[in-house]
């Protein structure tokens, strides 16, 4: 099974016009380094908070100019099963990623309150996303 950790990366990590981003580590490894034709995407937080109450499509990932077609971003595809969660989508290779479900939640829930705390306009500022698929 895969685990999932959320990171607030600042702005030395060099990606153009914002602040501050979030990325995903997937198995320890941030998933969206894992391979150049990720590079330059990020985190759209308020879309996988809410994968979390029902399965169905999520703009899970986004580009850093917050427009998803520009990087070649679809939509993920989740699935809720009891004891799961999965993700499933396309990006120049299929992806297939199946969670804990407890964890996941319990990760995302403790990203939540970090954002609330420390980061609020990465959870309420998202007007300049925009999905075009």
């Amino acid at each position: 099974m895969n685990q999932l950790k959320l990171n607030v990366v600042h702005p030395d990590y060099k990606l153009t016009g914002r602040e501050n981003y979030v990325t995903a580590e997937i198995d320890g490894e941030d998933f969206l380094k894992s391979s150049e034709d990720l590079d330059g995407s990020i985190v759209f937080f308020e879309d996988l908070y809410k994968s979390c109450i029902e399965e169905g499509s999520y703009l899970i990932f986004t580009c850093e100019c917050g427009i998803a077609d520009c990087a070649g971003w679809e939509l993920v595809e989740v699935a809720h099963c009891t004891e799961t969660i999965s993700w499933t989508f396309t990006h120049e290779k299929l992806y297939k990623f199946t969670f804990n479900k407890k964890l996941y939640l319990k990760e995302v829930e403790r990203f939540k309150l970090l954002l609330d705390s420390k980061y609020p306009w990465l959870l309420y500022n998202q007007t300049d996303i925009y999905p075009e698929s």
